[in-house]
Parts: C-alpha cells; structure tokens; sequence
C-alpha cells in the first residue's frame, strides 16, 4: 500500500502533455509525451511528463525517459510504471530550455505482470545514495523502472537496469530490475524500484558495454537482432554520486517504419574522476 501512495503522490505533478502514438510493431505500441524544462541556470528547473498507453487493455511492457542538452548538466529522477502508462522526470542547470521526452511501450499480452519494491535511503545528504532490487517471480523481466520521493530536482538516477539475480544457472540479465539513485536533498527517502515480467518464452537480452572517460558523457546502443523492444536500461560502474544518466529510451535505427522498436540507448555522464564502463541493455521480443 505505502507503494500505491508514495507513487500517486508523485505522479499527481505530471504534466499534462498530450501522448502521441509513434507506431505499431510486433504486437507493440509505442507513445511519446513531452514537456518543456525551462532555461536554468544554477538553480535546477524540471518537469514531468507522463506517456498514456490508451485504452484500458493496453498495459506498459517498458519505458525510457530522455533530456535534451548537455549531458553534463542534464539528469533523470524519474523513470517509472503506472501499469497503464509511463512518467519521467528530468532536470537541468545552467542551459536553456529544453525537451523532456518520456517514451512507453505497450501491449495487450494479458500475461504481463506488474510490480514494485520499496527501500529507504538511509543515509544524510550530501553522501547519499540508495539502491533496490525487484525480480519476476515469476517469468522474464521486460521492463522496469525507478522513483524516489523527494523533490524532483533533489534526486538523480545513476542506473536503472535489468539484471541476473544469481539463482539460476545463466548469467541472462532476465529475472528482476535494478536501480541506484542519488539524493542530494531530503530526509526519509523511500525508494522505488519497478520491474514488468511476463511468463512464456524469453526475451533476448542484447547488450554493448564501452568505457566513458572522465568529464565526458557517453551514449551507447543495444540493437535487437530480431523482434521488437519491450524495455531496456542502462548501468554506469563507479561511485553513484558523481555519475548519471541523461537518457535511457528505445530506438528506431534508420528503418523504413520509422517506429522505436529497433533496440535501446543510453546516455551517462561521468565525473567520478576516472573511466567507468556503461552497460546498455535491450530486452527483445517476437
């Protein structure tokens, strides 16, 4: 229950942004929202923006959250299920006003499950970082996401991704999500970690892994080599604090149908003081 509130409380700031279909694949729909994050300079600016998937029978599989700019100043807080649509949130310093998109993808398999785990950040900003784990139990993870509740401007997503739990036999990124978030304000924090599973047949789970240098941002690619994106994430090595992501979303690679059901990116920045890897993740189906 402390889950259903802290989200709707959360979630009630939305823009009201109108949702556009981008397409249909695979038995897929993917929709996009987008609210403007207003010019910044050393005090942040933010917005959200919530992506509907429609009708009741569609529900999320999976959704992104990307911010125009300089990835160096640009962060997501909010990347996170509403089981019939997706919200993100983003924030920015010291650029002009920018594009928050917030992407869901959408299905009507009625054997997809919704679910959500809750943890507390314990710790006292400015050194304050949490993280929280969710698996499918149970099926194959499709998607997740993460939120925590303090102010939007107050919190910034280091990863969010699908991951192995170690219970099995296989090292597949297929049985539960995984998120760190920062906290630079606020006390009594509960984070928030989303996961989507279905039962049946697995995903592909298609990964790239290249190393970011120091001061510098990054974007990288998983491409589906078959099927369509249900989901995807991304995963920053090094210390929560000083990394972050800009953007995890799904992607068109330059097909005719122009729809992104083509695979996965991700966008970091790294100030860790040096190199880390990233890890970007698409989770495929069909």
């Amino acid at each position: 229950m402390l889950g259903v509130v802290v989200a709707s409380v959360f979630f009630a700031a939305s823009a009201s942004a109108a949702t556009t279909t981008l397409g249909k694949a695979g038995g897929l729909k993917y929709v996009r929202a987008q609210g403007s994050v207003a010019a910044a300079g050393m005090v942040p600016t933010s917005a959200v923006a919530q992506a509907r998937c429609g009708a009741s029978e569609w529900r999320t599989t999976g959704g992104g959250v990307a911010l125009v700019g300089s990835a160096r100043g640009s962060y997501l807080s909010q990347g996170s299920d509403s089981t019939h649509s997706w919200y993100g949130t983003g924030w920015h310093l010291a650029q002009p006003a920018r594009t928050l998109s917030t992407f869901g993808v959408c299905s009507k398999n009625a054997a997809i499950s919704h679910h959500v785990h809750i943890e507390s950040i314990p710790q006292a900003p400015p050194t304050s970082f949490g993280s929280a784990t969710i698996d499918c139990a149970p099926g194959h993870v499709l998607g997740g996401g993460t939120l925590a509740t303090a102010g939007d401007s107050d919190r910034f997503i280091n990863t969010t991704n699908p991951r192995d739990s170690g219970a099995d036999a296989n090292a597949i990124p297929d049985d539960g999500w995984q998120t760190y978030m920062t906290l630079l304000n606020g006390t009594g924090v509960s984070l928030l970690v989303y996961d989507i599973c279905r039962n049946g047949p697995a995903p592909s789970y298609p990964q790239v892994k290249r190393n970011v240098d120091d001061k510098h941002a990054l974007s990288v690619k998983a491409r589906c080599t078959s099927g369509h994106v249900a989901g995807g994430g991304v995963y920053e090595t090094g210390n929560p604090l000083t990394a972050h992501v800009a953007s995890t979303r799904p992607i068109d690679t330059g097909d005719k149908d122009h729809i992104p059901d083509d695979g996965w990116s991700g966008t970091v920045f790294n100030d860790t003081g040096i190199t880390q890897a990233v890890t970007v993740t698409a989770i495929c189906i069909g």
